[in-house]
């Protein structure tokens, strides 16, 4: 079982962003999406991640053809309520061990761990 965990902005996030009330420099998660899309992770993103889905597999690159091609939906819980599909800078959970989605294959993350059912946090913290 793979658990796919996102970075999403909320509708009152893009519609400030839209309409220029935020220009999303200002916004913490606006700029960890941004980061993310281009490889770049931070500890400090961990806050904005949110479950997004439960596949069906052991293997991460199973679990994120799944999420894109979404051929075998059957495989796939969706937990979350604004989900894409995978993309470089989800995090994925397999046996309590995160990866980050790089642009080519995925790095195990040895600090980020679970802290309860769905809060992600550093190792220690």
């Amino acid at each position: 079982m793979i658990n796919i965990y996102q970075v999403n902005l909320s509708d009152q996030d893009v519609e400030e962003i839209r309409y220029g009330i935020n220009s999303g420099s200002d916004l913490p998660i606006f700029d960890a999406t941004r980061s993310l899309m281009c490889g770049k992770f931070d500890n400090k993103f961990l806050e904005f991640f949110e479950r997004a889905y439960e596949v069906t597999t052991d293997c991460l690159d199973e679990a994120y053809e799944i999420t894109n091609l979404w051929n075998k939906q059957e495989l796939v819980d969706v937990i979350g309520d604004r989900c894409t599909s995978a993309s470089v800078g989800n995090l994925f959970e397999r046996d309590g061990d995160f990866y980050l989605c790089k642009n080519v294959g995925f790095e195990l993350m040895e600090d980020v761990t679970l802290r309860g059912s769905d809060t992600l946090t550093v190792k220690g913290k």
